[in-house]
């Protein structure tokens, strides 16, 4: 393959992350409608293959680098050659970990401790950059009618996307942080044939990282797990409890308001369950002016919750979110549940009446 065509790819991933960069604004919204439509695909086999997926994933990664560096050893490749693509391979991997120490953003659910690290996703641009490490190993001694290079390209896509697609699907992660993980396993591909790994950048990077780590993140990253849009219109919850109507329904709990701005709008709320887990096949439905645009299964011991809106026209509106039961069978009882706190993030107006 002609040099220029990575190349072209590399600058291609390069501008897309500057595009990103530049309407990170907005990825807060995108984020959300993406996990609204994955959270729906949700099934207890499909959640079990993901998590062995996302498992797995890493080290298969891996193993195609070794796999990638003996065929190449075999063909010939002097142990220089063979040494600069993992050490550019090392550098970019300390280079992913300084930008999720330097980043803060929160996670789609909580996970203790590190729930602020979700920008970029580590597996995924671990498996990213050693599909693209292989590559450049196998490009080293190609022979006529090589299998190794294409089946290395396949196999490593395949793996990449699976791996990012996980990360999502068990809300591990945003759409827009493993986009910008396998961004940067192209921009590896494309441009690191041309880096030259000094001594000294590598020390500037630990030495990066080390200051990450003593000093913490400095640049915010939206999330729709936060309520920080510095415009947003507050709902006034108060107790307002939703007690069952009958056996896998609830009576929906409702409030109508006026907008006199919206952007990118989203309804964050949180909700309070009784016990430590939630039904599996109890849903959370939004209806905003009596059409349904979001609905969500409430997952075990996670409360707060973030759904996308149409763009909103300025004037009156009302949004109602209700519980329905999705399984054959009833549920013996239903807990019922209530909403803590209720925001609408990415608008400006004054609210009205509540229902």
């Amino acid at each position: 393959m002609p040099q220029r065509v990575p190349a072209a790819f590399g600058l291609l991933a390069l501008v897309a992350l500057g595009i990103g960069a530049l309407l990170r604004d907005r990825l807060q919204w995108y984020d959300a409608y993406a996990e609204v439509f994955v959270t729906g695909l949700h099934s207890g086999l499909a959640l079990r293959d993901a998590r062995t997926i996302s498992e797995v994933g890493p080290y298969f990664a891996s193993a195609m680098v070794i796999v990638a560096w003996f065929v190449a050893r075999r063909r010939g490749a002097a142990l220089g050659e063979l040494a600069r693509p993992l050490v550019t391979l090392g550098f970019a991997l300390l280079c992913v970990e300084f930008l999720k120490l330097a980043v803060y953003r929160d996670r789609p659910f909580t996970l203790g401790s590190v729930q602020h690290d979700s920008f970029p996703s580590g597996d995924t641009a671990q498996v990213a950059l050693c599909a693209a490490a292989a590559l450049h190993l196998s490009a080293l001694r190609r022979m006529a009618h090589d299998w190794l290079w294409p089946s290395i390209a396949l196999v490593g896509s395949v793996t990449a996307i699976a791996i990012a697609f996980s990360r999502v699907y068990l809300d591990r992660h945003w759409v827009s942080d493993v986009t910008a993980s396998l961004l940067i396993g192209l921009l590896f591909w494309g441009l690191a044939p041309r880096w030259v790994v000094s001594l000294r950048r590598l020390a500037v990077v630990i030495t990066a990282v080390v200051v990450m780590v003593m000093a913490g993140p400095r640049f915010v990253l939206p999330s729709p797990m936060a309520f920080d849009d510095e415009h947003y219109l507050e709902l006034p919850v108060g107790a307002v409890g939703l007690p069952p109507e009958s056996p896998g329904e609830r009576m929906p709990a409702t409030w109508t308001f006026r907008t006199a701005l919206a952007r990118y709008p989203l309804v964050h709320f949180e909700l309070v369950t009784p016990g430590d887990d939630a039904p599996s096949c109890l849903w959370l439905d939004l209806d905003l002016d009596r059409n349904r645009v979001a609905s969500v299964p409430l997952a075990p011991r996670r409360d707060t919750y973030a759904l996308p809106l149409p763009r909103l026209t300025p004037g009156l509106h009302r949004v109602r979110l209700q519980t329905r039961e999705r399984c054959g069978h009833s549920l013996h009882p239903v807990p019922s549940f209530r909403v803590a706190r209720v925001s609408i993030e990415g608008v400006t107006g004054h609210f009205i009446a509540r229902f």
